[in-house]
């Protein structure tokens, strides 16, 4: 957006976006993140996360083999329902007690981005105010 004093840049991202960028840590014992500021509560998976898995699972044409599906923990109550289901549901419980790893997509590429701004910046400033001292010089030698 241009305004009268410069351009505004607006970016848009998903609410998750800091949770992808600063990772979750997990509830398990094999976490893979240990210094995010957010983390997982509990190993077991609410059902919106398994539907969301279950889309993933849909979307990439993944398929669970009932071998695996015993093998990984989905007993009892999983084991009988469809198999993208317990699939899904072990593959939430294993997010869950591993965690996410950080990417930094979001906060390096910011710090990427303004990395020496402030020296950038000065230089750039002291360039306009050298142009501008050198325009008031000679407005004022032509008035003479």
């Amino acid at each position: 957006t241009e305004t009268k004093n410069g351009i505004i840049i607006s970016v848009f991202v998903n609410d998750y976006y800091k949770f992808i960028d600063s990772g979750v840590r997990g509830v398990g014992r094999n976490n893979k993140n240990t210094t995010s500021p957010y983390r997982f509560r509990t190993l077991n998976p609410s059902q919106s996360h398994v539907n969301a898995i279950r889309k993933w699972i849909a979307r990439n044409g993944i398929k669970a083999r009932a071998t695996d599906v015993k093998k990984y923990g989905a007993v009892g109550r999983e084991s009988r329902q469809p198999q993208d289901k317990s699939l899904a549901y072990i593959i939430a419980r294993s997010i869950k007690s591993k965690g996410l790893v950080r990417t930094g997509f979001w906060t390096d590429s910011i710090n990427e981005t303004f990395k020496d701004f402030d020296v950038k910046m000065s230089q750039a400033l002291g360039i306009d105010i050298r142009v501008n001292l050198e325009n008031m010089v000679k407005e004022i030698k032509k008035k003479k």
